[in-house]
């Protein structure tokens, strides 16, 4: 069963314009849906009240420490965007934009924000040149551009009426602005604004160019990985004269029903979030063999690679070796200083090494919780959030673990 947590309308219903699409692609695979809120539920009620698969599309104005405390109840489950659970202010503006000032693969796209709750405390942000016009006012947990005002002037202040839980960052214009989804760590669509002032995605067309493209995947990946969800839509916008990109936030509340979107990127999210559930259950009730499980998530998310490591990945997988300069003395020595990926790659080169199994239980042991399976423990911070994963840095392990574990399997 999956589980679409989501928080009713005025009326007492789910908004089916949002998930619809969902169960539309778990019925193609014969899974079993079913909506849920836990605004009313106590932490002990939550376990039963979910599936085994839980989608969480929505938790807003549910108690924090009731998600804080359901995480212990929900060990057996497979939840996408469970940092709702394990650090439920994920889905705020300004934790994300702190995060990102921190991490040295994204800071440079970060955006320098500052949290305020009332309109002294704007008028003493601006007195004090901590702030300066122009700047964007927004609320820190909103979406669909609701509440968001751009005060270029003393008297825009006054225009506004209600301040809470809002936050300040500097206007940046924007030469272009891109959503970019991505499920589980992989970039499945980036489609770039025609109109801005326009919420309609029928105002998106696909982005086409590579270069871009690419820009966009290494951000969005490593911004969505870093909050810890494995499903979002990133906004991400350039800047006009600069050329610099900017992560405006990974929205937890991307839409997946709009229309538009789909008929201009040709890609279906909805699948894409259903797939990920059967691959990872798979992987968690041990169905099948690990390498099994790799090719079959691999080989047709190859595509979606840089070129350079799709290069890299089809060599792997033809059995064409690859360079590397570790030998098995120097492995040896410094066992617990090397990354996965020089091990992998010193295995691929030594296939007779004595360190074979050591080195494949450790690989088997790296497997991402954003179900891109393969990555490198050094790269996971002390907090459990880091970049790490996202299908460009776990595809080559992933190559290189099916090229040595294939041979040795039995029927």
């Amino acid at each position: 069963m999956l589980t679409i947590l989501d928080v009713k309308t005025d009326d007492g219903e789910y908004s089916l314009v949002h998930s619809g699409y969902i169960v539309e692609a778990a019925t193609v695979h014969n899974v079993k849906t079913e909506f849920c809120e836990l605004r009313e539920l106590a932490p002990e009620k939550i376990c039963e009240a979910l599936g085994d698969w839980v989608f969480v599309r929505s938790v807003f104005d549910t108690n924090l420490d009731v998600l804080r405390a359901s995480r212990g109840f929900l060990s057996d489950k497979i939840i996408m965007n469970s940092a709702m659970f394990f650090y439920p202010g994920s889905a705020h503006k300004y934790y994300q934009q702190l995060l990102f000032a921190n991490h040295p693969e994204v800071c440079e796209n970060s955006i320098k924000t500052v949290l305020v709750n009332a309109r002294e405390q704007v008028s003493e942000l601006l007195a004090s040149d901590k702030i300066c016009f122009p700047f964007v006012l927004k609320p820190n947990n909103g979406t669909e551009s609701i509440g968001v005002h751009i005060l270029r002037q003393e008297t825009d202040l006054a225009k506004i009426r209600d301040f809470y839980d809002m936050i300040i960052e500097p206007y940046i214009e924007p030469e272009c602005e891109w959503r970019v989804y991505i499920v589980g760590g992989t970039m499945i669509a980036a489609g770039r604004s025609i109109n801005r002032l326009s919420p309609d995605f029928l105002n998106w067309e696909p982005e086409t160019d590579t270069e871009t493209l690419v820009k966009l995947r290494e951000i969005a990946g490593a911004a969505t990985s870093l909050v810890g969800l494995e499903y979002s839509g990133v906004d991400i916008i350039r800047e006009k004269g600069t050329g610099k990109y900017f992560i405006l936030e990974t929205n937890i509340l991307a839409a997946l029903a709009l229309p538009g979107f789909r008929k201009v990127t040709g890609e279906d999210m909805s699948r894409d979030i259903v797939e990920w559930f059967i691959e990872r259950d798979k992987f968690v009730n041990q169905k099948l063999p690990l390498v099994k499980i790799l090719t079959d998530y691999l080989v047709p998310r190859i595509r979606r690679l840089s070129q350079n490591t799709q290069d890299k990945v089809r060599k792997i997988m033809r059995g064409e070796k690859i360079s590397t300069t570790a030998s098995e003395e120097n492995l040896c020595e410094c066992f617990a200083d090397k990354n996965l990926r020089e091990k992998l790659e010193f295995l691929y080169q030594n296939p007779t090494t004595n360190l074979r199994e050591r080195i494949l239980d450790e690989a088997e042991n790296s497997v991402s919780p954003l179900g891109n399976f393969l990555v490198d423990h050094h790269e996971i911070s002390t907090t459990g959030l880091s970049t790490a994963h996202t299908l460009e840095k776990a595809a080559t392990l992933s190559a290189l673990y099916i090229a040595i574990k294939r041979p040795y399997m039995t029927t």
